[in-house]
């Protein structure tokens, strides 16, 4: 239907359209978060799970444990100020 219709459907047929339009912005808009999100949080992921996984290589003391133990906290409590604070 041509968009210089005069009648009253030439104006009903753009609206759909329009809104679809608007649906799939929204949804690349969304899909570029959730990509940023994820690529922004592998590397402090992967550093946490490093901090973990290191203790548990060999013996370690309970001082040792409770550094180990404070540092994923701190670690931890950034990350979630970084999520609370629409950074990513």
């Amino acid at each position: 239907m041509p968009a210089d219709s005069d009648d009253e459907i030439g104006p009903l047929g753009h609206t759909p359209n329009t809104m679809l339009a608007a649906l799939e912005a929204a949804l690349e808009r969304e899909r570029r978060f959730v990509n940023n999100a994820s690529h922004e949080l592998r590397t402090p992921l992967t550093l946490l799970s490093g901090e973990l996984e290191l203790p548990m290589r060999r013996p370690r003391t309970p001082a040792e444990l409770a550094t180990t133990i404070k540092a994923t906290a701190a670690d931890t409590a950034d990350l979630i100020r970084l999520g609370g604070s629409g950074r990513l």
